[in-house]
């Protein structure tokens, strides 16, 4: 029996839905390389315990930057991994699959992913943009003649979309997000303190410390690396307050886009936006405070999704029970 699937490829992630199923599969977006014979070694879960413990000859890779593909073999590798892991029992020919891109990724960037999938033992691949399908995951009314806005934070882009009668009519992007901020933190420990830590680390102090909301409670933990100087391993003190200063760049730039997506919008619109609010999915928007900055800096209701991190592949969940419909509106026999 044929076996339809969705899949969410995140930069951070890769999630997929089983047709009637659900979400039978989410791992980290991760491939593990031997430099000597080009095999991979690891992929997923596997892989992302690895990453900072290997040998010089081995190389974690992330198959995907911003959420499109930078290495064509590790994501092909990868995806087919995934793809059977998900569909555990083989069927009797091969599955159609949904998958996302972000809206702004170039028909180049669109045909890799497609290519890679179909690579990956696919049959039949239909590309959709994120926004659309996080908006139908999370419900909105995307099909009616009123405004929906939703700001996707993901792992490497954030895109801010408003959306009316099933299609995109303004949207925005900005190739930053959650990894964005870990990244900032490790340089910012590395600059003030002296020390080097990993991603791991950095990604663990956002979620204890960092805070975006306008009063930050002060609290500190210790956070142990090597130092820049002797080599040796350094643990030093960081609180909340320098950890949600030393981001907030990163912030502005999301308000940006969030502002210049409301620019763009018609006038007729931007009243249902007024009145709704916006919505916000993706990992990235779990960072606490999130919601209350974005509305205390854009003068609207934010709201955070129920499952913001699922949206995306829920979206194509429900995009599959229409399969067929799906293809005709791609313009597919």
């Amino acid at each position: 029996m044929r076996k339809d699937i969705g899949i969410d490829l995140g930069t951070d992630s890769t999630m997929i839905y089983l047709r009637s199923k659900g979400l039978v599969l989410s791992e980290p977006t991760c491939v593990v390389v031997d430099n000597d014979s080009k095999g991979i070694i690891a992929i997923g879960n596997n892989a992302r315990e690895m990453i900072g413990k290997t040998p010089k000859n081995i190389t974690a890779v992330e198959p995907l930057k911003n959420g499109v593909i930078s290495d064509f073999d590790a994501t092909e590798e990868m995806l087919s991994y995934f793809i059977k892991k998900a569909l555990t029992k083989k069927g009797v020919v091969k599955p159609r699959v949904i998958a996302c891109t972000p809206y702004d990724a170039s028909p180049v960037e669109k045909k890799a992913i497609e290519e890679a999938i179909l690579q990956a033992g696919a049959r039949e691949v239909i590309i959709v943009d994120e926004p659309m399908a996080a908006a139908i995951g999370i419900g909105l009314p995307v099909e009616e003649p009123v405004a929906s806005m939703i700001v996707d934070i993901g792992a490497g882009t954030s895109e801010a979309s408003v959306i009316s009668l099933n299609g995109i009519v303004s949207s925005t992007s900005v190739r930053v997000g959650g990894n964005d901020f870990d990244r900032f933190i490790m340089q910012y420990i590395k600059r003030k303190y002296g020390v080097y830590i990993g991603e791991a680390s950095a990604e663990a102090i956002k979620i204890e410390l960092c805070s975006l909301s306008d009063e930050v409670s002060e609290e500190s933990v210790e956070v142990k690396g090597r130092d820049t100087v002797t080599g040796l391993p350094k643990s030093v003190m960081v609180n909340s307050v320098e950890i949600s200063e030393c981001v907030q760049p990163l912030v502005e730039r999301i308000i940006d886009v969030i502002k210049e997506t409301l620019e763009n919008t018609p006038p007729e619109l931007s009243a249902d936006i007024l009145e709704k609010g916006i919505v916000l999915c993706g990992g990235g928007c779990l960072i606490k405070g999130m919601c209350s900055c974005l509305s205390s800096k854009t003068g609207m209701m934010v709201f955070l999704s129920e499952n913001p991190k699922e949206a995306v592949v829920l979206g194509t969940g429900k995009l599959l029970e229409e399969f067929d419909f799906v293809r005709r509106d791609f313009g597919l026999k």
